[in-house]
This record gives structure tokens, sequence and C-alpha cells, in this order.
């Protein structure tokens, strides 16, 4: 399975990209699609953890990331769009949130972890 960006619509003042699969094989493609999504300032929505190490451990830049962790399917839109919403400004300033049942993480830009 390979990684794939679509356009979920325009919640902030730019789209968000939705990053889907393992980052296995075409790790070129998806590097490219993790700066793209940064200088068009859209957030990454993943179901990978391997986004956040990019941006954690490489120190890659980005413009938000939402991961979502053992969340249906039916789920996800509703929980991205309720995150957007709350935390939009924080991502759009390079905040990772995690979201799985029952809890949500907020790693902010200066990398202090809070849960909810």
């Amino acid at each position: 399975m390979r990684a794939f960006g679509v356009e979920l619509g325009k919640t902030l003042r730019s789209p968000v990209m939705m990053l889907c699969g393992p980052v296995t094989g075409r790790k070129i493609q998806v590097m490219r699609r993790f700066l793209r999504a940064h200088k068009e300032g859209r957030i990454l929505v993943t179901l990978d953890k391997d986004f956040g190490e990019l941006a954690i451990v490489h120190e890659m830049p980005h413009s938000g990331i939402i991961r979502l962790v053992n969340l249906a399917a039916r789920e996800q839109g509703v929980v991205c769009l309720r995150i957007i919403d709350i935390y939009g400004n924080e991502l759009q300033s390079g905040a990772i949130v995690t979201a799985e049942p029952g809890r949500l993480r907020i790693r902010p830009p200066d990398g202090k972890l809070e849960e909810e």
C-alpha cells in the first residue's frame, strides 16, 4: 500500500491533505508530499506515525499533523473536523495532534506534550 493525498476541503485558510497507508517503498514520493503539504500550508491527516517521526526526529517543517489511531473509518472525518475546529490555529503553527478512542494528545510546536 502506498501513501496518497486527498484534499478534504477548505476548513481553514488552506485545504487539508489526507495521507494514508504505510510509508514503504515510495519514501521519496511520501517525502515530496510531506514537503508539498507544508509549502502549501496544508495540515496532514494520517493513520501512520511515520509522518510524526519526520517532523519530530528529523525536524522537518510542517503545517500541522493529525494522526488517527484505531478510529473506525466512519468516525475519522468527524474527529478530524472537530480537531481542526478546536486546534486549527495550533496545527497551522506546527502542532501534532494524535487522536484515539477516549484520548487526545497535543504536541505543540514547542514540543511539550499535552493530553486530554
